[in-house]
């Protein structure tokens, strides 16, 4: 009986050790180890149109395991614009054994320009039309393109109640977001009057290209190259070519406080007395950019 019990000690002394034994060399057999990511430009300079190839070069992985494993680097995601106009970059790689890593880098772009918000039509309507004021305004991003959808436009719904019933003015806001996370908004304002007889048959509709325009700073900018026509009750009016019903630009008065060399939002205002004696108004919004 003891001989027994001392083999049976033995027994479960020994099946313990080989148990942790065993149990060690299968954690030598495991790869606990993960690809190490080497980025060589910290900062990526590059194209808004750049493929993920691009962002790409000069980084490699390499694993213990399994060596080199660079192609299996993709871009995972890219970040929002930080406070410096960059974005960052996550590079993540893998190894056979579904080990991930990751790395970043700041992305950094040669050709971007923000969301540009166009407006098509100035914002006059007559008193006790419905709109949502929003009809003409759209919105292209030179990464996520038309982004009309995205545009929000704010106002103090009072004093637009009060304006479309007794006429007047009000101040309204246009803002858009890219998937940047930049945003841009410009300020304007609806007119709403009685739209009489007299200025629909004698004041003259001055016609813009765009009444929302962008320069960046230090360029040049020429307000009357918006100038696209003119009507007169039923005429029609250009202000290119020669013949009875073109309009000399020069004729068309203009008062600007654009600035090229501040970025910030200015206006345009023009003028034109037709020899009628009314004397017709429209707007240009312009945006300077650096």
């Amino acid at each position: 009986m003891r001989k027994f019990r001392i083999g049976a000690i033995a027994l479960f002394i020994f099946c313990v050790f080989f148990h942790y034994g065993f149990n060690m060399f299968g954690r030598l057999l495991v790869d606990n180890s993960y690809p190490e990511i080497t980025v060589k430009n910290k900062v990526i300079t590059a194209s808004i149109n750049a493929e993920e190839k691009e962002l790409l070069q000069g980084v490699t992985a390499y694993d213990k395991k399994d060596g080199d494993v660079t192609a299996s680097i993709i871009v995972e995601k890219i970040s929002e614009f930080d406070s410096d106009d960059r974005r960052t970059v996550t590079f993540a790689a893998f190894d056979s054994d579904g080990h991930i890593s990751r790395a970043e880098a700041l992305l950094e772009y040669t050709d971007y320009t923000p969301p540009k918000i166009s407006l098509t039509s100035p914002l006059k309507y007559n008193i006790g039309t419905n709109s949502n004021f929003s009809e003409y305004f759209t919105c292209a991003d030179c990464i996520d393109g038309d982004i009309t959808h995205n545009i929000n436009v704010t106002y103090d719904s009072a004093a637009a109640e009060s304006a479309m019933y007794y006429g007047g003015a009000f101040d309204i806001t246009a803002t858009a977001t890219n998937s940047c996370g930049d945003t841009v908004s410009v300020s304007t304002y609806v007119e709403v009057t009685q739209n009489t007889y007299e200025n629909m048959v004698y004041t003259p509709q001055i016609i813009l290209s765009d009444y929302i325009a962008y320069t960046q700073e230090g360029k040049k900018f020429d307000p009357r190259e918006y100038l696209e026509g003119m009507t007169i009750g039923k005429d029609e009016y250009t202000f290119d070519g020669d013949g009875d019903n073109v309009i000399q630009r020069s004729k068309v008065s203009v008062d600007s406080n654009v600035n090229t060399s501040e970025s910030g939002q200015y206006a345009v205002h023009f003028s034109y007395t037709a020899k009628n004696g009314y004397t017709g108004k429209t707007d240009l919004i312009v945006i300077v950019y650096r």
